[in-house]
């Protein structure tokens, strides 16, 4: 859910030396718009049931086919509506007297957690901006492996490549690190970090 809710600074739960940023409260008009799609999707059950009824008793597998693919969204809609009301991604950064810093990130569903990640007596400095490419375009990658490269096969190539996602994280040790956010766009990923940094008063020149 990572891709779909943007995390976002919470003012209001936040305090001096702490910042909560939550998921963006866009999920809930998302929500919303579920409880419409399945309104309107019910009510037009209502006007054809008994047609549904016969497809699904009478019918052969294609009509049937028609009738649960006409099922499945009144089904699934409010369950989306749910988890788009309820699921919540949380990341907390409290600042210590010495100046370091205590990170927490989890996702909930009411009250139920997981996915917790901690990191104790960090620094803003920490925090880097990366990029994860993953599986690219498969024509991308046939354009650059021509043997017979020309400027249009490179254009063609850059063009289509799939760019990844700008991934948030923080590097506790050299070793380690942890995952806080990842957005399709880099400038999304920034301004988050530089939303963290001015909150605490730190000015980046990265």
């Amino acid at each position: 859910m990572g891709l779909v809710f943007a995390l976002q600074p919470d003012l209001r739960k936040s305090s001096v030396d702490e910042l909560i940023i939550r998921s963006s409260k866009k999920r809930f008009s998302l929500g919303g718009s579920f409880v419409f799609g399945a309104a309107l999707l019910g009510t037009m059950y209502l006007a054809a049931s008994p047609l549904f009824k016969v497809l699904w008793n009478e019918g052969n597998f294609f009509d049937q086919f028609l009738a649960a693919f006409f099922y499945a969204p009144i089904i699934l809609y409010p369950f989306l509506t749910l988890l788009c009301w309820f699921f919540e991604e949380v990341l907390r950064f409290k600042k210590n007297p010495d100046g370091s810093f205590d990170v927490e990130a989890y996702e909930k569903f009411l009250s139920f957690r997981w996915k917790k990640r901690k990191a104790a007596a960090v620094s803003l400095s920490q925090l880097s901006i990366e990029n994860w490419k993953g599986s690219r375009n498969v024509a991308a990658l046939d354009a650059q492996a021509s043997h017979n490269a020309t400027s249009y096969a490179t254009r063609y190539a850059t063009r289509y490549a799939t760019k990844g996602h700008w991934i948030l994280k923080l590097h506790p040790t050299p070793t380690t690190e942890l995952h806080l956010e990842r957005r399709a766009k880099r400038e999304e990923i920034e301004l988050l970090k530089a939303q963290i940094e001015s909150f605490f008063g730190k000015i980046s020149h990265n």
